[in-house]
C-alpha cells in the first residue's frame, strides 16, 4: 500500500455498500484527500452527532436516494454510537470498525490518536522502519526522531535549545501535550537548561517570542556599552553568558526572518557605530525614514512567503504579519507616499489572489480539523475551552473586530497583560447571523438553520453547549453589551457563581458601519474609545474574578471600494455591502455572471442558502465610495484573532 488510505479504501470495494454504519474513533473518515478519493467513487460521508437530527436529515436528504439505490451513503460515528444506530437504518446497512490501531498495529494507538492527521503521510511512511514494541515511550521516541527529526539527545547547550525552538515556531510546529510533556521532561535533566522555563519555552510561541525580545534588547545594550575598540571575536566573552547564544550563526539566520516578519521588533539606538554588522537587522537607529524602511522591507518578505499550496496555520501567519503591515502604514503614511502605496496595492493584490485559490481547494477541510492543540474554525471554540477543564472560562467576543483593530488593542494595553495570540477561521459567508451563532453553538451552520438570520438564540446554544459538558444552566452566563461608548455599568454585573460566563461587545461593528473616512477613520474612534479605560477595565475585573480569561471575534472588516448596488437576492444582515444571499441557485449563478461578482457554495450552509460575494477590494454600493464592511471571503474578514489574556505578572505555572 502506498498511503494508510490506501487500507481504508479496502473497506469500500466493490460492491459497494448502499448505506453503511462506519465507527471512526479517530476521525480518519474526515481526511480530505480520503473524501475526494470516497466522493469518486459516488460515496457521500456523512456524520452521526445526534438521533434526532440525523433522523430528519435523513429523511429529508438521503432517505429516498438510498432506497432507490442512487447514492452509497457512509454514515461515520463514534464507536460507542454504533450499537445504539435506529434498527430500522442498521438492518438496511452494514457496520464497519476503522481507527489508527489497524493501520499502525505495532505503535502506540494513544500517541498515534495524538498526532495530526496530516502527520500520518510521514509516519505511514517510515512505519517500515519500527521494530520496537507498542507502548507510549517507544511509540513516542520513534516519533520525535523519525517523524519530527527531533534528537533531545544532542541538546546540550542553551545555543542547541535556542536553536530547536526558533526552528519549531517559526514553522508553526505545535506538539500534541502528551509529546509535549515527554519533551520537557527529556529536557529537564539537562543542567545547562533546567533552569529555563522549558514548558513556556515549547509551547507557547509568544512566550518564546517575547523570551528572545527581552533576551535581544538587553544584547544590544551590552555591545553599544563595549565601545568601538573590542574586536568581535572578543565580544563573545565580554558578554553574559545567557545572551551568549546570539553569536551563533544559525541562530542569526533565524534571527533575520522574525525581525523581517514583525515577530520581533528591532531595537531603536543612537547609532551603529559600535554594533558588528550583523546585528543591523535587529537594530534602528531612530532617524525619519527608519520606520518606513522597515515597513518596505516588511512588505517584500511577506511577498517571497505567500503562495496558494501554504497550509493554514501559515495564512494565519501571513494574517497577523499583513495586519501589522497594514497598521504600521495608517500611522507613518499620509496617504501621499507613492513608493509604500504600490508596494502595498500590489501586496494586497498577490494576497487577495492566493488567499482565494486557497480557500476554494481548502476551506470546506477545515471543518474536520480537530480543535485541539488549538481551534481552526469559530464552532471549535467551546469545544476547546471545554477541553481546558478551568474552574472559571470567560469568553470575550468583541463583534466585527480584524486582526488590524486586534493590533490596536494589543499596543495600547501591551503594558498591563500578556497575550497567548492564535487565529481562527470564521464562517463564508463573513456576517454575525452566521458566523458568531458558531462560536455559541459549537456547530456548522446548516445545524442552527432555523436562526440562521437572527443571533436571538446565542444565549440558549451557549448553555445547552455548556449542560451538554455538564454545567448546569445556573453556572452559565450570556451577556450583550451595546452601546460602551457611554456606558461603563454593566462590567461589574456579572453572576458571581458564574463558571462559564460569554460576553459579546458590539462597539466593533458601530465603528466599521459608521465609518466615513475608511480604516483611517475606524483607527482614530478605537483610540479614542479604548483611552475611556472600557475594555481594560473588563478584562481587569474578569481576571480578578479568576476567570481564565480568552477573546475572539465573529468575523473582520475591509476597506472596499463601490462597484455600484445590486438590487436582487435577500440580505440576511441589511448592512452587508459585501454579500447578497439568494434561495435560488440559478438565480445566484446568474448574478454571479451579470455582476462578475463570486458564486459561494458550501454544504455546511443550511438547504437554500446560496451567497453571492463581492469580490477583493469591492462591495455593492455607489460606485467609488469607500466603505468599510464584511461579508466576503477576504483575509481580513475570514481569519480573526483567538487570544488568551493574562495579567502581566500571572503566568501559568
Amino acid at each position: 500500500m502506498k498511503s494508510w488510505r490506501d487500507n481504508i479504501m479496502l473497506l469500500f470495494g466493490e460492491p459497494i455498500p448502499v448505506l453503511s454504519f462506519i465507527a471512526d474513533p479517530d476521525g480518519l473518515l474526515k481526511d480530505n484527500e480520503l473524501e475526494k478519493r470516497l466522493k469518486d467513487k459516488n460515496i457521500t460521508v456523512v456524520e452521526y452527532r445526534e438521533p434526532i437530527f440525523f433522523r430528519y436529515i435523513y429523511e429529508r436528504k438521503y432517505s429516498k436516494l438510498v432506497e432507490a439505490k442512487k447514492i452509497n451513503l457512509a454514515v461515520i460515528c463514534e464507536a460507542e454510537v454504533l450499537n445504539s444506530i435506529p434498527y430500522d437504518l442498521l438492518v438496511k446497512g452494514v457496520g464497519r470498525h476503522i481507527s489508527v490501531g489497524d493501520l499502525f498495529p505495532s505503535l502506540s494507538p494513544t500517541i498515534v490518536r495524538a498526532l495530526d492527521k496530516e502527520e500520518l503521510d510521514l509516519l505511514y511512511e517510515v512505519y517500515k522502519d519500527y521494530s520496537s514494541s507498542n507502548s507510549d515511550s517507544a511509540t513516542l521516541e520513534f516519533v520525535l526522531k523519525k517523524l519530527y527529526g527531533f534528537h533531545y539527545e544532542f541538546i546540550k547547550t542553551k545555543e542547541e535549545l535556542i536553536k530547536f525552538l526558533l526552528s519549531k515556531h517559526y514553522k508553526n510546529k505545535d506538539y500534541p501535550e502528551i509529546i509535549n510533556n515527554y519533551i520537557i521532561d527529556k529536557l529537564s535533566s539537562i543542567n545547562t537548561i533546567k533552569e529555563l522555563p522549558l514548558k513556556e519555552l515549547l509551547t507557547s510561541s509568544n512566550y518564546f517570542y517575547n523570551y528572545l525580545q527581552e533576551a535581544w534588547g538587553a544584547f544590544i545594550v551590552e555591545l553599544v556599552k563595549t565601545g568601538t575598540q573590542i574586536q568581535e571575536s572578543e565580544l563573545v566573552t565580554t558578554i553574559e553568558k545567557d545572551k551568549v547564544f546570539f553569536f551563533d550563526t544559525d541562530v542569526r539566520l533565524l534571527l533575520d526572518n522574525l525581525f523581517a516578519e514583525g515577530k520581533l521588533e528591532a531595537v531603536k539606538v543612537e547609532a551603529k557605530g559600535a554594533l558588528p554588522g550583523w546585528t543591523e537587522f535587529g537594530v534602528v537607529v531612530d532617524y525619519a525614514g527608519a520606520e518606513k524602511s522597515k515597513l518596505v522591507e516588511k512588505i517584500f518578505h511577506l511577498s517571497e512567503k505567500l503562495s496558494s499550496k501554504m497550509a493554514y496555520r501559515d495564512w494565519i501567519d501571513s494574517a497577523y504579519i499583513y495586519a501589522d503591515i497594514i497598521k504600521k502604514n495608517l500611522e507613518i503614511n499620509e496617504g501621499e507616499d507613492e513608493e509604500l502605496n504600490n508596494n502595498l496595492k500590489q501586496l494586497q493584490l498577490q494576497i487577495d489572489k492566493s488567499f482565494q485559490e486557497w480557500l476554494v481547494i481548502n476551506y470546506e477541510g477545515l471543518v474536520n480539523r480537530p480543535y485541539l492543540p488549538q481551534p481552526v474554525m469559530l464552532q471549535h471554540i467551546p469545544h476547546y475551552l471545554a477541553s481546558k477543564k478551568a474552574k472559571k472560562i470567560a469568553l470575550v467576543v468583541l463583534d466585527c473586530m480584524s486582526l488590524l483593530q486586534w493590533s490596536q488593542i494589543k499596543d495600547s494595553m501591551k503594558d498591563f497583560f500578556e497575550f497567548e495570540e492564535n487565529g481562527v477561521f470564521a464562517w463564508i459567508p463573513t456576517i454575525t447571523s452566521i458566523s458568531r451563532q458558531a462560536i455559541f453553538a459549537g456547530e456548522l451552520p446548516v445545524y442552527y438553520s432555523k436562526s440562521i438570520n437572527t443571533t436571538s438564540k446565542e444565549s440558549n446554544y451557549w448553555q445547552l453547549f455548556w449542560e451538554n459538558q455538564g454545567i448546569l444552566k445556573f453556572y452559565v452566563d450570556y451577556k450583550k453589551i451595546v452601546n460602551t461608548l457611554d456606558s461603563e455599568d454593566e462590567i461589574i454585573s456579572f453572576k458571581a457563581n458564574n463558571k462559564v460566563l460569554a460576553v459579546v461587545i458590539d462597539t466593533f461593528d458601530e465603528f466599521v458601519h459608521s465609518a466615513t473616512q475608511g480604516y483611517k477613520g475606524i483607527q482614530a474612534e478605537i483610540s479614542i474609545w479604548l483611552k475611556k479605560g472600557y475594555l481594560k477595565e473588563l478584562f481587569e475585573r474578569l481576571l480578578e474574578q479568576n476567570y481564565e480569561l480568552y477573546i475572539v471575534s465573529d468575523h473582520g472588516n475591509r476597506e472596499c471600494r463601490g462597484v455600484g448596488k445590486i438590487t436582487e437576492g435577500i440580505l440576511a444582515y441589511t448592512r452587508g455591502e459585501r454579500l447578497r444571499l439568494y434561495n435560488s441557485k440559478v438565480l445566484r449563478d446568474e448574478a454571479a455572471e451579470k455582476y462578475k461578482a463570486l458564486a459561494w457554495d458550501s454544504a455546511a450552509l443550511p438547504e437554500g442558502m446560496y451567497p453571492l460575494l463581492a469580490k477583493a477590494g469591492e462591495a455593492f454600493v455607489a460606485e467609488g465610495k469607500t466603505v468599510v464592511s464584511h461579508g466576503g471571503m477576504s483575509i481580513e474578514e475570514v481569519i480573526v484573532p483567538f487570544i488568551k489574556i493574562v495579567g502581566k505578572n500571572k503566568k501559568e505555572n
